[in-house]
């Protein structure tokens, strides 16, 4: 947590390097896709769960502080156990915000425009809630525009690859 968009690239960046996986920021509708269980519906109001205490930490739980990520209730993708989706530390996306999902890329890639570079100082999105939010910051639908430079002491990263 505590980590801009710009110090997540960075981390992306080093980490590629030291292994021989492509990490990267993920997309909005990945990050989507796997908060709804990798399921293409609405299924719960909250990351794995309708219950958000259940899934997350949370202004309602969390003493105002991050905690060690597994100790709710995860989502289950089929694959494995996703944890603290819900709540805990809201994550960069790799897209440039938009409003409204008009237009938005139909193959889950992120969703930037011809001329954008990583580093573009554009609004990004943050997707998640955190310790400090209430039930409507966790839920699923919840998504946020936030400057790539802000390193709010609560926004935190989760990394795809391939």
């Amino acid at each position: 947590v505590g980590v801009t968009r710009y110090g997540a690239l960075e981390y992306c960046k080093w980490l590629s390097g030291k292994t021989s996986k492509n990490f990267r920021l993920p997309s909005e509708a990945e990050w989507e896709y796997v908060a709804r269980g990798a399921q293409n519906k609405w299924s719960y109001k909250y990351p794995g769960s309708d219950n958000l205490n259940e899934v997350a930490w949370n202004r309602d739980n969390s003493q105002e502080t991050t905690h060690n990520v597994g100790q709710k209730k995860g989502v289950d993708i089929g694959t494995g156990i996703i944890y603290d989706m819900a709540g805990n530390a809201p994550e960069w996306c790799e897209d440039i915000w938009h409003a409204s999902y008009d237009g938005a890329p139909k193959d889950g890639s992120a969703w930037v425009d011809e001329n954008t570079t990583s580093w573009d100082t554009s609004s990004r999105v943050v997707r998640g809630g955190g310790w400090y939010g209430y039930d409507y910051h966790c839920g699923v639908h919840n998504r946020r525009s936030v400057s790539g430079f802000s390193g709010y002491h609560f926004t935190g990263i989760r990394l795809a690859h391939n």
